[in-house]
């Protein structure tokens, strides 16, 4: 199969599963966001262009971001 023909298949596949699925790249931007995501958080690709932006969107909270933020990294680095 070629690499064309299995990146749709892949792409078929996580448009249709019943979670959300975000994309990021090693640059924090957030490249592809899959149907379930827009539903379940309510937010298009465009609201939230960085991992950043969606972690300000989704914990509001400056003081609690940054425990998730720590913890995250932490677990990244393990």
């Amino acid at each position: 199969m070629s690499d064309k023909k299995q990146l749709e298949l892949y792409k078929n596949i996580v448009e249709k599963i019943p979670v959300p699925v975000r994309i990021s790249g090693c640059d924090g931007n957030i490249i592809y966001i899959n149907p379930k995501f827009t539903e379940t958080f309510g937010y298009e690709l465009r609201d939230i262009p960085t991992i950043s932006a969606w972690r300000k969107k989704a914990y509001p909270d400056a003081r609690y971001r940054k425990k998730v933020d720590y913890e995250w990294d932490s677990d990244v680095k393990k």
